[in-house]
């Protein structure tokens, strides 16, 4: 008789769905900076500050798909996001340098608002 065991059948399912924790959540942050970054009080006024927004938005993009592409990748490859600990770190690095550059940003149309 050939019986299943639980426990294989829990790590069985473990490994088929892995979770992203960390990009996962980096992600849906880079979805809220870019919803305040389009937010009114970050309409530009000036051509310096529209160019600046540009340049930020841009930047954002091009992040979020990285992401992405990290997160398919995780998924894909069936390994933890440990085995990809140097990528999501240095996603994590670009990301809180944008943050600095966006809240900078809210900060001068503010101000010029």
């Amino acid at each position: 008789m050939n019986t299943l065991d639980p426990q294989n059948k829990a790590r069985s399912k473990q490994t088929a769905a892995k979770p992203i924790h960390f990009p996962e959540r980096q992600q849906t942050y880079l979805v809220n900076l870019s919803r305040q970054l389009n937010s009114y009080h970050c309409v530009p006024k000036t051509v310096q500050l529209h160019e600046q927004m540009d340049q930020l938005k841009r930047s954002l993009k091009k992040l979020m798909n990285e992401n992405e592409d990290l997160i398919l990748a995780i998924r894909k490859s069936g390994k933890s996001e440990l085995h990809y600990f140097d990528e999501c770190e240095a996603q994590f690095a670009k990301m809180m340098q944008l943050e600095r550059d966006i809240l900078a940003y809210i900060g001068k149309a503010k101000i010029q608002g």
